[in-house]
């Protein structure tokens, strides 16, 4: 609509080798640093992405902070790495030696060690021998290192998390490997407080999830809250509408409806109101490898008069990382 400002607006540009050269916010007067531009090696590998906001006056691009780089090893593994954490961290340049973390593989790719940036130590990482990760030492907030231990059952399947110990999140499945049901430990106490329990659709996607969030107080209460997902046909995993309804009673509570860039990544979240059309209540982006950057609660900040898109007949899969990055 002509009046109405666009909620999301996209401008990817590409190499003779179909590299992405950049992702821009190609939104009139944006100020948000949602906008990135790419460097690939000669095997058109990604090995730089600067983030930053880019302004249609000029046209010019200005570099923010979360941007990072990458030396890769023949086989792609990332032999080193730099997160900046702005457009000049350390008073030279954007990617400092100072910033670079050293990375180490064996002969099967798996990543064993870490080297943080100015001398800050080395944080292991260990695997069995059907490749699964078992031990995982981590950086705390504030400082200090932590160690996660994953057990696994004999179908590969990811059954316990601990860290230092203490058990943060156990897991159930059924025959075709689809996560059943999940307890975790939401507040780090030691104390598995919630627990879900999940349906799937034909596709393998959660359909619906029914939360029980006092499970350490009355594991035989039953659940709290449920939360349904909408899928689209356009990709496997094409998420349209996320609603919860928050005491059982039929009613759903919360509508989050998902706007999604060409990779089907949601980049907008919009929230029905009591009047008619839907507010943003989010907008989200993505590092170049599809990692989150940033989030922003937008309730405040903007509101957009535009009517949510129809649910999708269809209704609920996570993809497994690489081990080597």
């Amino acid at each position: 609509m002509p009046n109405i400002p666009a909620i999301v607006s996209l401008g990817s540009g590409y190499d003779r080798g179909s590299s992405r050269t950049h992702a821009y916010d190609m939104r009139t007067g944006s100020q948000w640093p949602m906008s990135q531009q790419y460097d690939s090696d000669d095997l058109d590998r990604l090995a730089e992405a600067r983030r930053g906001t880019w302004s249609q006056a000029g046209p010019t691009f200005t570099v923010g902070d979360q941007s990072q780089k990458w030396t890769l090893d023949p086989l792609g593994n990332w032999a080193s790495f730099w997160a900046s954490a702005n457009s000049d961290p350390l008073g030279s340049g954007l990617f400092p030696s100072g910033l670079r973390e050293d990375r180490t593989h064996n002969e099967v790719n798996e990543l064993l060690e870490r080297e943080l940036p100015a001398s800050a130590g080395t944080l292991d990482l260990t695997y069995d021998a059907a490749g699964n990760m078992t031990l995982q030492e981590r950086e705390k907030t504030g400082g200090g290192t932590e160690t996660l231990t994953y057990t696994w059952d004999a179908w590969n399947r990811l059954m316990r998390v601990e860290v230092d110990e203490d058990v943060r999140s156990e897991s159930e499945y059924n025959g075709l490997t689809h996560r059943t049901v999940q307890r975790a430990d939401t507040t780090g106490n030691g104390v598995l407080d919630q627990e879900r329990r999940f349906t799937y659709d034909a596709s393998w996607r959660i359909a619906e999830e029914l939360i029980d969030d006092d499970f350490d107080a009355d594991p035989g209460d039953g659940p709290d809250r449920r939360v349904q997902s909408i899928w689209g046909n356009r990709y496997i995993d094409d998420l349209i509408l996320r609603r919860i309804d928050d005491d059982l009673d039929g009613d759903y509570d919360h509508d989050w409806y998902h706007l999604t860039d060409v990779q089907f990544s949601t980049v907008v979240v919009i929230t029905r109101t009591f009047q008619p059309g839907c507010r943003i209540h989010e907008r989200v982006t993505f590092r170049r490898l599809r990692r989150r950057a940033i989030t922003g609660d937008m309730t405040s900040m903007a509101t957009a008069q535009v009517r949510p898109p129809a649910p999708a007949a269809t209704a609920g899969s996570s993809r497994r990382s690489s081990r080597r990055r």
